[in-house]
């Protein structure tokens, strides 16, 4: 339950000197490769219409890249968001097709640390790894970790060699895999 519910989230582009080139109200208009339509003009972040961090740096990597003469692809899928609350949620991918969820209370580390709020929702479809959902502390490393299995495009069969240190909240990935593999069909 809460009382209140605060969102702030996101921010404006900031036009000025690019009032010229095609543009919404979120932002340039630019093309997968972050290029807008005139030549050699790259944008990337919230004048480009990415509104989070991750994504706008993420976005300045990948136009600084094609400025070089790479031609990469912003790609989005599998991108990590966190909301820093107490316990924090974080997602990434798809929450769709075989998913499986482990608490966090089933953690040798949850025991050490008294720590037993939280679980991991982890989804599969097709053996490749395509979606999770973290409410826990220490969500954000736990979809960091996942987001890079998605964004690889891991298949089953390749993240259950994935080894964690013990006693670690990390495990949880672990587990969510093995559960997932050993359950049947994915």
């Amino acid at each position: 339950n809460a009382d209140i519910v605060f969102s702030a989230f996101g921010r404006y582009p900031a036009l000025e000197g690019f009032e010229e080139l095609p543009h919404s109200k979120k932002g340039l208009v630019v093309n997968e490769y972050l290029e807008t339509p005139a030549k050699n003009i790259l944008a990337a972040g919230d004048i480009a219409g990415t509104h989070t961090a991750t994504e706008a740096i993420y976005g300045g990597t990948i136009a600084a890249l094609n400025a070089s003469g790479f031609r990469k692809y912003f790609n989005l899928d599998g991108i990590p968001y966190v909301i820093y609350t107490k316990p924090q949620i974080a997602y990434a991918g798809k929450i769709e097709g075989k998913c499986v969820k482990v608490n966090v209370a089933e953690l040798t580390r949850s025991a050490t640390d008294k720590e037993f709020e939280g679980f991991l929702k982890l989804c599969v479809k097709d053996n490749h790894i395509i979606g999770a959902q973290a409410f826990m502390e220490n969500a954000e490393d736990i979809i960091g970790a996942i987001s890079s299995l998605i964004r690889l495009k891991a298949k089953l069969e390749d993240a259950i060699d994935l080894v964690f240190p013990h006693p670690t909240y990390l495990e949880i990935i672990s587990e969510a895999i093995r559960r997932i593999a050993f359950s049947g069909k994915t």
